[in-house]
């Protein structure tokens, strides 16, 4: 007799990666705009703006209006609840953290050379022999990538002189109501 059997993940966990189009002009537009928020220093560790920037949806749709009729299409209606810019210089991070319970965090990157570390997303469960796993996903300038808030991320201390600079928001799906 035959046995049969499959395998196929319980869990998975969606990651989205959008490519900027014209961004040479965004990224001018981009940074005109965020510069208009002082980023502050967050202890040793890196500058942001988070807990002064006003952008909304409506401002960062004008921005970036491809982009996020992108993330619509992909998530359906969307409500972007922050906006903020952080910038990591020599020897500058960000520990580990999340976002939240609910909803997705994205990160587009600003200014961003070859070199830079991109974010790590820390696999929310051990592998089946106990040890962690990380998703360090390959990125370049003018690239957006999106996942869950609840998502442990982090990055790893700045070895270049030139700063990396970060545009980052949340943002919730308009849920429908039967």
């Amino acid at each position: 007799m035959d046995l049969e059997y499959f395998v196929e993940p319980v869990f998975k966990i969606d990651f989205l990666k959008i490519k900027c189009n014209d961004w040479n002009n965004k990224k001018t537009n981009l940074k005109t705009t965020m510069d208009q928020f002082a980023e502050i220093g967050r202890k040793e560790y890196f500058y942001s703006n988070r807990d002064s920037c006003t952008l909304d949806h409506n401002s960062l749709s004008l921005l970036i209006p491809k982009e996020i009729e992108l993330l619509e299409k992909a998530y359906g209606k969307i409500n972007i609840t922050s906006v903020w810019s952080a910038s990591y210089g020599l020897g500058q991070y960000h520990p580990p953290h999340n976002h939240g319970a609910e909803g997705y965090a994205a990160i587009l990157y600003l200014d961003y050379l070859p070199d830079h570390s991109p974010t790590i997303y820390m696999q929310p469960w051990n592998d089946d022999m106990g040890k962690s796993v990380l998703f360090k996903p390959p990125v370049a300038e003018g690239d957006i990538v999106v996942a869950p808030k609840f998502i442990t991320h982090y990055t790893e201390p700045s070895k270049m002189q030139e700063a990396k600079r970060i545009i980052g928001f949340d943002f919730l799906i308009h849920k429908k109501v039967k």
